[in-house]
């Protein structure tokens, strides 16, 4: 029993030593954790006064400008974008006249193939690489837009002719000048056929 009642003591003696090295750890590690806070309170404050020395210089008003001048051509590119889609999509609408080719005028069909050609050079393309030839792209648009505008007013005048001519016997009417919107154009390519 004196042998258990020894070791008893020893680790008793064992623990105080511990207790005691922690207690001094502690105080240890509590004065560095002091001084620690003290040093970032010390760089925070360091900091704010060099952003409010930064904000009060030219520099400030140099990042300012370059910032809206980035924000500015991110919306330009943006935009540009947005437009190449849609001429992208434009293209691809030609896909549905090209199987139809025997139904268009023959002034109209190579414009048509040529932009079914440029829409199938973008599908193995990423999205922000289209299109390879911009300015076949826009010569294509351009005459696209050419026939179509010149197929709705074939259309007008063949309309109003007609219009006329099935009025003639109603000389109270008066004929009004027929309109056709750009989106009504488009829808009037397959009657142009007919009219050329």
């Amino acid at each position: 029993m004196k042998a258990v009642l020894s070791m008893l003591i020893l680790k008793k003696e064992e623990a105080a030593e511990r207790l005691e090295s922690y207690t001094e750890q502690e105080t240890t590690l509590q004065a560095d954790l002091e001084a620690n806070s003290e040093a970032l309170n010390n760089t925070l404050q360091d900091l704010a006064n060099a952003r409010a020395e930064l904000n009060n210089t030219d520099s400030a008003h140099k990042v300012n400008a370059l910032e809206s001048r980035i924000a500015a051509r991110q919306h330009e590119v943006s935009v540009v974008r947005e437009k190449i889609q849609q001429v992208y999509n434009l293209m691809r609408t030609t896909v549905g006249f090209s199987e139809q080719l025997e139904l268009l005028p023959e002034n109209f069909r190579p414009v048509v193939q040529q932009s079914v050609q440029l829409w199938r050079s973008g599908e193995n393309t990423l999205s922000g690489m289209w299109p390879e030839s911009p300015v076949e792209v826009d010569n294509t648009l351009t005459k696209l837009k050419e026939m179509v505008d010149l197929f709705a007013k074939r259309l007008r005048v063949a309309t109003k002719n007609r219009l006329f001519a099935s009025m003639k016997s109603v000389p109270k009417y008066k004929i009004k000048k027929v309109q056709l919107s750009s989106c009504n154009r488009v829808v009037l390519l397959f009657a142009m056929r007919h009219v050329s």
